[in-house]
């Protein structure tokens, strides 16, 4: 199955996530710390994966400034709805690439941090 965030195919080379507790440390002058809890952040997955041509590029970008979550599929099916908090490219330097598509669209590299 194809990797996709929002329809929009990625060819994922890298995926790794991360999980948080959110802990207070207060230091009083005469003891030791004292830790409270205030919960925990939700999973933030780490995606790095190349894009072929500039309209899913661009289509990619656009999801950083919608305030909605979409879904991420991988090749077991469904991953969950995410919301693209960070999107970086960057342009591969080729004139020829045989991933999909036209030969001759630009290839980019993007790391995708999903939360």
């Amino acid at each position: 199955m194809a990797w996709t965030f929002n329809s929009n195919r990625i060819y994922v080379t890298e995926l790794s996530g991360s999980d948080k507790q959110i802990i207070a440390r207060l230091q009083p002058f005469g003891g030791g710390t004292i830790q409270q809890t205030f919960g925990y952040e939700d999973e933030i997955l780490k995606v790095r994966a190349y894009v072929v041509g500039d309209t899913i590029l661009d289509a990619l970008k656009a999801l950083t400034a919608t305030g909605t979550e979409y879904d991420f599929t991988g090749d077991q099916g469904s991953m969950g709805n995410y919301y693209l908090s960070n999107l970086s490219w960057s342009r591969v330097p080729a004139i020829w690439q045989t991933i999909a598509g036209d030969c001759t669209d630009p290839l980019y590299t993007v790391e995708l941090e999903l939360t």
